[in-house]
Order: C-alpha cells, then sequence, then structure tokens
C-alpha cells in the first residue's frame, strides 16, 4: 500500500514538473475562458482609445504615420499590423489582445517556474489566465494588453538569461529590446532602466556580473527607442520617447489632489510665460477636474499662447512641478493613500494579495535559491509607485502589473509553506532520534546486553 502511494506521489510530481503539463493547462485554461468571452461584449472605448487607434488606423490606410508627441508608436503600430492583417473591424484587435492576454498567462507560467519554481509557476499562470481585470482589458482599446506581453517577455528572457551562461547576452540583448518595446507601448516602463541594475546586483551579489548584464540590456532598450527619440527631436525638438509627462502632471495634481493651483496669484506679465501657463491652467482647474482628458485644455492653451505640443508640454511639466514642491510635505505623497491602495491591489481580493505579494518578495530576497524573483517583484513596486505619481489612483494602470502580483503572492504561500513544512519534519526526525535513544536502554536490559555506544 505505501509503495502505491509513493509510486502515486512520484508520478504526481513529475506531471507537476512537467513544462509541457504546465504549458498545456495554462494555456488551454487562458485560451478557452477568452474565446468564451470575445464574442459575448462588444469591444470597449475608453476616452484615450481615438488617440491610440487612430495613427494606427490612419497607417494601415496609406495616409501616413504621425502621432502626437505624448502618444509613443509601439500600439498604433500594432493596431495598423492587426487592421492589415485580421481586417479593419475592432473585434480583430480585440482578437489579437487576447491571444497577447494568453501569452503573457504563459510567459507568467515560465517566469515563475524559472524564479520560484513549477508549484508558482502553474499556480500564478492559472490566476492570470482567468484574471478578469485583465480580460477586461484585453478587449479595450488601450495599452495595457500589448504592454503587459512585452513587459513580462522582458522579464522572462532576462531570468531565462541567468539561467543560460552560455547564451546570456543573447537573452539580455532579447530581454532589452522588449523592455524597449514595452516603453514604445507606455513610457512609463522607463523607470525599469534603472531598476533592472538594482535587481540584478540583489540577484548576483556581485557588481561586474550585474554590470555587464545591465549594459546588455541598455543597448537592447536602446535599438527600438532611440531612434523615436531622435525623431522627436527632429519634429519636436524634444530628445523625449513621449511627450505627454507634462500633461499627465497637471491632470494628477488638478484631478486627485487637492490645494494645488488654487490659490489666488498675480497676473503674469507679458513677458512671464511660465506664470501665464499657470494662470491658464488655474483657470481651466474645473474643466480638468470634469472631463476625461486634458487634451482641449493643452489645445486651447497652444492656441491662445501661440506655443507648440512640446513647449506646451514642457511648460505644463514645469508647473506641476513648481505647484507639487511648494505644497504642504503631507500632500507631496503619492497622491491620496486611499487611490493608491486601491491601484495596488486587485478588487477581489483586497489587501490580501498584496500582503501575500509582499511576502513574497521578502522571501525571495531572503533565499538564494529564489532571489531571481527580486526583479519581478521590484518591477511591480516601482511600476505601480511610478503610475500613481504621475497619473494618479487610475486602476487600469495596474492590471499589467497583476501578473508579477500574482506571482509572487502564490510564491510568499508555496515558499513559506514549503519552509514550515521542512522546520516541521526536522523537528519530527529529532523527535524520532530522541524517542529511539531514550528506547535504546530499555530494549537492552531486557536482551541482557549493554547498549553498544553511539559514535
Amino acid at each position: 500500500m505505501r509503495s502505491s502511494l509513493t509510486r502515486l506521489r512520484d508520478s504526481s510530481l513529475f506531471i507537476l514538473r512537467s513544462s509541457f503539463f504546465g504549458l498545456a493547462v495554462v494555456g488551454l485554461v487562458a485560451a478557452a475562458i477568452r474565446l468564451a468571452f470575445l464574442y459575448r461584449a462588444p469591444v470597449f472605448l475608453t476616452g484615450d482609445s481615438q488617440s491610440h487607434f487612430l495613427p494606427g488606423f490612419d497607417l494601415a490606410r496609406g495616409l501616413g504615420f504621425d502621432p502626437e508627441l505624448r502618444r509613443t508608436p509601439g500600439y498604433p503600430l500594432f493596431v495598423a499590423a492587426m487592421i492589415t492583417v485580421l481586417g479593419e473591424e475592432l473585434r480583430s484587435v480585440a482578437f489579437a489582445q487576447h491571444v497577447l492576454g494568453t501569452l503573457t498567462a504563459l510567459l507568467t507560467y515560465c517566469l515563475g517556474r524559472l524564479t520560484l519554481g513549477p508549484l508558482v509557476g502553474l499556480a500564478s499562470g492559472v490566476l492570470v489566465a482567468v484574471d478578469g481585470a485583465l480580460i477586461l482589458s484585453e478587449h479595450t482599446i488601450m495599452t495595457e494588453g500589448l504592454f503587459g506581453t512585452l513587459l513580462l517577455g522582458s522579464l522572462a528572457a532576462v531570468a531565462w538569461g541567468r539561467s543560460r551562461p552560455g547564451s546570456a547576452w543573447l537573452w539580455y540583448l532579447l530581454g532589452g529590446i522588449l523592455l524597449g518595446l514595452a516603453t514604445l507601448t507606455r513610457p512609463v516602463a522607463q523607470i525599469l532602466v534603472l531598476v533592472i541594475p538594482f535587481g540584478l546586483l540583489v540577484v548576483d551579489r556581485r557588481w561586474q556580473p550585474a554590470l555587464r548584464a545591465s549594459l546588455v540590456v541598455w543597448l537592447g532598450f536602446t535599438l527600438p527607442v532611440g531612434p523615436w527619440m531622435l525623431r522627436n527631436l527632429t519634429e519636436h525638438g524634444s530628445l523625449t520617447a513621449s511627450g505627454g509627462l507634462g500633461r499627465s502632471l497637471v491632470a494628477r495634481t488638478v484631478k486627485y489632489d487637492t490645494g494645488y493651483l488654487e490659490a489666488d496669484i498675480q497676473p503674469a506679465g507679458p513677458d512671464d510665460l511660465k506664470g501665464q501657463v499657470r494662470q491658464f491652467i488655474r483657470g481651466k482647474r474645473n474643466t480638468i477636474r470634469n472631463s476625461r482628458s486634458v487634451r482641449s485644455t493643452q489645445a486651447g492653451m497652444m492656441k491662445e499662447l501661440g506655443l507648440t505640443q512640446a513647449q506646451s508640454d514642457s511648460l505644463m511639466r514645469q508647473v506641476a512641478i513648481k505647484a507639487i514642491a511648494d505644497s504642504p510635505a503631507e500632500q507631496r505623497e503619492f497622491g491620496r493613500a486611499e487611490g493608491l491602495v486601491n491601484i495596488y491591489q486587485p478588487v477581489a481580493f483586497g489587501p490580501i494579495l498584496p500582503a501575500l505579494a509582499l511576502l513574497g518578495l521578502g522571501a525571495a530576497a531572503a533565499l538564494a535559491a529564489h532571489r531571481s524573483a527580486v526583479l519581478a517583484g521590484l518591477t511591480a513596486v516601482a511600476l505601480v509607485l511610478t503610475s500613481a505619481a504621475l497619473d494618479g489612483p487610475v486602476p487600469r494602470y495596474r492590471y499589467p502589473v497583476d501578473p508579477l502580483i500574482a506571482l509572487l503572492a502564490t510564491g510568499g504561500v508555496v515558499v513559506v509553506a514549503g519552509q514550515v513544512a521542512a522546520l516541521m519534519r526536522r523537528r519530527a526526525e529529532v523527535g524520532r532520534a530522541g524517542s529511539s535513544a531514550a528506547r535504546a536502554p530499555r530494549l537492552a536490559r531486557r536482551r541482557g546486553t549493554s547498549p553498544r555506544p553511539t559514535t
């Protein structure tokens, strides 16, 4: 009986550790639920969908490609490719994004398996496969679906490179290229250029390998991002991947915080352009609060003050940063605490999932065998905090990070449970050894012999 149970346990562990089994389960679950959802709901649009979709639509129809300065080209190029291949119907784009969602679930499995083991990979991959927030974001004409896939692909490539010393530089280069493409989809990914070297240093505990890997990642990052930055410099006079930071900061300070741009100010002089911009924004603050976008405010400012798009964004950025710097210290944090908490946690689980994710991050940092998961944890924290700081509590900005939260949360449960189980086994073995030592003299007396001394 015991041998049968042992064989059953061994075969179950073999199946669980099989990469093919894990990929098949996660892929089938993710594809089935997305296919069932695809034709049961209309494709969703948001206030920003038009500015993301139309440049790609125009490119597919041969009308040129000229996205506004604040928009990066990644998602419009994706839209153009899908329209060219699958047709003009919005559901074709949604279908492609659901395919990317399935790939995101598979990449979550791979990243979890590489960093925290097959059980974590399987559990987190299934969680991502059935994540309702991700499915809804994939069904929306917005950047989150594409961005999430590129982000997971970049992290998985870096993790795979660490486990393949012979070809590590190729995987690091691929990770950098995917990170660059993610930045051209959502500019917030630029923060990871700083996070990855720090994460690799924490993982490797040696600065030379971490520096070499970071240099290759940076090289890969520059390959797609560099040409677009040069294009923006030529077209708009701004050497940047995206020129929308000023607009985002104005929206964040006016919509989600209190006390900014409220105080009465003296009328700006004819030569005080920054003062005129601040006065204009202050006059439009109620319009900004009640609208979905700051686009109309920026357009009105450009027309009234005779500014280019790059000039207006730069001045808006300066005004917003000055307003934040002049405010009380307690208002300078990442917006309202409640809004930040709501961004960080999936609504269905409340604070439980973020707490488990932090537990997983701590366990990965403490245990050398799982330390490679630290990079995923730092990436999640950096993206959530940066999005909250620049754009305020916008829940959809958390969706691409949900796979990393799921990975770390399941990793926290599995790793801590494994450590507790190992501790209990050691205590049980010590108890059995002590019991055997105590019984040895009694058995020896019954047999009329002396127990042999232990060595």
